[in-house]
C-alpha cells in the first residue's frame, strides 16, 4: 500500500506487506499493532458506509507479537530511598501509597482519609479502573506511615 493506492484495491497481502514495511522502519510491534486496529475500524466503517464492498482486509493480517516487558518491584531501599527523598509529604505520602498499597495514581488522586481505616486497617478503593470498589489492606509500613501522617500515636 502507498499513498496512491485506492481503498478498493486493498488485500489481505498488501496490508500485511504495508504493516510489514512499518515494522522494518523501526516501528516497535505494538505500535504497528494499533496501526492495524485503526485500519481494521477504518475499514470497518467504510463497509458500513458503503464506500467499501466485501470482507475486511485487516481482519485475515497477522498480529505483531509484542515482546512483554517482566516488571520487577524495587527493592526495599529503593522504596525508601524513593519516599525519603519526595520533594515534600503530600509526594512521601503517594509513593508510600503506590509502593506499600499497590494503588493506580488515579486511585491515590481520588483517595480521601475516610476512605482509610487504621483501626481495621483497610482502604476503601471508590472507582477503580475495572469500575468496582475493592478493599485492600494496609501494609503495616503504610499503616505506620499513615498514623504518623494523620497525627495518630502508635
Amino acid at each position: 500500500m502507498t499513498s496512491r493506492t485506492s481503498i478498493e484495491q486493498a488485500t489481505i497481502a498488501l496490508v500485511n506487506n504495508w504493516l510489514d514495511a512499518r515494522e522494518e522502519t523501526g516501528l516497535q510491534p505494538a505500535t504497528v499493532n494499533r496501526i492495524r486496529a485503526y485500519m481494521m475500524s477504518a475499514f470497518t466503517k467504510a463497509i458500513g458506509a458503503g464506500v467499501f464492498f466485501g470482507a475486511n482486509p485487516v481482519t485475515g493480517t497477522r498480529k505483531r507479537l509484542e515482546e512483554r516487558r517482566v516488571r520487577r518491584p524495587l527493592a526495599v531501599t529503593s522504596v525508601s530511598v524513593l519516599i525519603d527523598n519526595a520533594p515534600n509529604a503530600t509526594w512521601r505520602t503517594a509513593l508510600a501509597i503506590a509502593a506499600y498499597a499497590g494503588l493506580r495514581r488515579s486511585e491515590i488522586a481520588r483517595l480521601t482519609w475516610s476512605n482509610v481505616d487504621l483501626v481495621s486497617g483497610m482502604i476503601s478503593v471508590r472507582q477503580t479502573k475495572a469500575s468496582r470498589d475493592r478493599i485492600v489492606p494496609i501494609h503495616p509500613v503504610l499503616r505506620m506511615f499513615s498514623r504518623r501522617r494523620r497525627g495518630v500515636p502508635g
